[in-house]
């Protein structure tokens, strides 16, 4: 379940990361730019699984794939002309 917080000022949307042990949090300007982003007159919200997946899952992936070894619990997610992943440990 989402659980609105809030991160340096910023709004944030934290959501667990499935069975990886990881807690995500989104950033009000990520969410923002993917439902602009995702969104089509002709065909609403329908592209906005594409944005995610494009602009979200896939650098998330590379990135976890890149960074396995490296111990983390909450990564943050920000929007500033391409996604912005940042973690910590607790």
């Amino acid at each position: 379940m989402a659980k609105p917080q809030s991160f340096g000022g910023q709004k944030i949307t934290s959501l667990p990361f499935l069975d990886v042990g990881l807690k995500l949090g989104f950033i009000d300007r990520l969410v923002k730019h993917l439902a602009q982003t995702g969104f089509d007159p002709r065909y609403g919200a329908r592209p906005l699984q594409r944005t995610i997946e494009s602009e979200v899952v896939v650098p998330l992936a590379s990135w976890l794939i890149k960074e396995a070894n490296s111990p983390k619990e909450n990564v943050l997610l920000d929007w500033d002309q391409h996604i912005i992943i940042q973690w910590e440990t607790l």
